[in-house]
């Protein structure tokens, strides 16, 4: 959620989010010129752009990111940039730091993924992964992070750690009611498992389904 404002320009900033939140190839483009700067010139970028360094411009790049997947490249950029807007960011409390920051390296994962940086894809996972410790364990963020490393697991070939992530994302999916995101880890798991030469597991069970 946005942080709550006082005055007109305050509500002028967020009007102004709210019009870049609407708008994924006005993000995109954002994303662009930022990412193509460097060093200093990236952070008067930012500091230029009224209310980017606030935590809703963050979350809406967030959104973008998810929307342009079928775009890795750009889906990469506006995470990255949402991840560099996330810390600096010291007046968020810490639990809405370690929110963004585990959204923005999910979609870092899955972006390099797609794009075959495994290296890179591998990284972004290394540094997400301690901040599960501080989310609940049948949390939406938990099992988006555990979909996507199993997904990287399987292109690594590391297919019992891929199908065992796989099950556990479904179970998360499975308990928040999200049958959709549920139905599409099952599936993946049920593929690995048939690679593995198991096609007995690769069925789901009813307890997988409830």
């Amino acid at each position: 959620m946005p942080p709550d404002g006082s005055g007109a320009a305050a509500t002028a900033t967020n009007a102004d989010l709210l019009q870049l939140a609407a708008s994924v190839e006005q993000v995109r483009q954002l994303a662009r010129e930022v990412m193509a700067l460097q060093g200093e010139q990236r952070q008067q970028a930012i500091e230029a752009q009224p209310g980017l360094g606030e935590v809703f411009a963050a979350a809406a790049l967030l959104r973008a990111a998810a929307e342009c997947l079928q775009s890795p490249g750009d889906a990469e950029q506006l995470a990255e940039l949402a991840l560099e807007l996330v810390s600096r960011q010291h007046a968020l409390s810490l639990e809405q730091r370690r929110a963004l920051r585990l959204q923005a390296l999910t979609a870092l994962v899955r972006s390099r993924h797609r794009l075959g940086k495994l290296d890179d894809a591998e990284a972004a996972c290394r540094q997400a992964v301690p901040l599960l410790r501080a989310v609940p364990a049948l949390s939406r963020d938990r099992a988006a992070l555990l979909a996507a490393q199993a997904q990287l697991r399987w292109s690594q070939g590391r297919l019992d750690e891929a199908a065992a992530l796989f099950g556990h994302a479904a179970w998360i999916w499975g308990r928040d009611g999200d049958r959709q995101r549920q139905a599409a880890s099952l599936v993946q798991a049920g593929f690995v498992l048939l690679e593995l030469g198991i096609p007995e597991r690769a069925r789901p069970s009813s307890s997988s389904r409830t």
